[in-house]
């Protein structure tokens, strides 16, 4: 079954021909811009992935939320079904259906964009979902939220993984199957992490290191995520990680969205969307997180829509 038919019959092409790959990012770590990544590049990861995620001509690959604009959709889904026989069920994201298909498929594999679970988690299908068919439940793309593992594991899903990479290093590089470590880094990959933190990482095909953006610290076989290194906001007081303080938002308010900038008065403003009622809860969420007598937050206020980008990741500079 699939959607986005010319789309999977492109890559098959490609690949098939040992053509090289064209992607254009969305901006999330920089400006937005054209990536090429020939075929050897490829062929390794898909190769790794179908080690790391032990797909094979049994196995029913799932997508409900990968677009074809992103770099997963080719070495997670397409690809990794071509090169070993594996049935792929591609739909194109439907919020209304995605729970009901998730669950009918009866899938082996599957990927969901933290921000889509954390949409879903909160619906009364998602409590009753059986995921028991699943052999690897998988997350990306972001950071993963706070009980994700957990949850998918207590409905039946066999494994666990968060996965890392990019467009110029695509995805997988670890069998990491924790929510912020990034473990077991493959054979295939070399990285180093720079003084402030910042990782660079590339495939051992390719000739050059790639800067994340992101900033991790080094733990035991792997290193532990941070988050943006552009998204850090200096204060006088302290320097805050968006990511970390909006997924702690939402997991203990239950807002649908929220966004951390800096205010004019060198705090933290925080917008969210979703009820109006949740600011009083924000706020203390807020003050737990940093402890009432820092002294940091200086508003919360409710807006109709966040701004996301087409991977549903909040744009960091709008007006609000």
């Amino acid at each position: 079954m699939f959607d986005f038919q010319q789309e999977i019959d492109d890559l098959i092409k490609r690949y098939e021909y040992k053509q090289d790959f064209v992607y254009h990012t969305s901006g999330s770590t920089g400006k937005p811009k054209e990536i090429v990544l020939p075929y050897e590049t490829m062929k390794m990861c898909v190769e790794e992935n179908i080690r790391i995620m032990k797909i094979n001509s049994n196995s029913i690959i799932v997508n409900l939320c990968i677009p074809p604009t992103s770099i997963a959709f080719s070495c997670f889904t397409t690809l990794t079904a071509l090169v070993t026989g594996a049935k792929l069920i591609t739909k194109k994201f439907k919020a209304n259906t995605y729970v009901d298909d998730l669950q009918n498929f009866k899938g082996t594999h599957h990927f969901i964009i933290p921000a889509v679970y954390r949409i879903l988690s909160k619906t009364r299908k998602w409590k009753d979902l059986d995921l028991s068919s699943y052999e690897v439940m998988m997350t990306g793309s972001d950071l993963a939220p706070e009980g994700i593992k957990q949850d998918l594991l207590s409905k039946g899903a066999t494994r666990f993984l968060n996965i890392y990479g990019s467009t110029e290093v695509p995805p997988a590089i670890s069998e990491s199957e924790t929510e912020r470590d990034i473990t077991n880094v493959s054979p295939l990959i070399d990285y180093k992490i720079a003084d402030d933190g910042e990782l660079f990482i590339k495939w051992q095909c390719q000739d050059e290191y790639w800067a994340s953006g992101d900033l991790f610290e080094k733990i035991d076989n792997g290193f532990k995520m941070i988050g943006r290194k552009k998204n850090i906001l200096r204060l006088n007081c302290a320097h805050v990680q968006p990511e970390l303080i909006e997924q702690y938002i939402m997991n203990r308010t239950k807002v649908d969205r929220a966004l951390v900038t800096r205010s004019k008065n060198d705090k933290i403003g925080v917008y969210f969307e979703g009820p109006e009622t949740k600011q009083t809860e924000v706020f203390t969420a807020l003050n737990t997180f940093y402890g009432s007598g820092d002294n940091i937050v200086d508003f919360v206020k409710w807006v109709s829509k966040i701004e996301t980008n087409h991977l549903n990741k909040v744009i960091r500079h709008q007006s609000l």
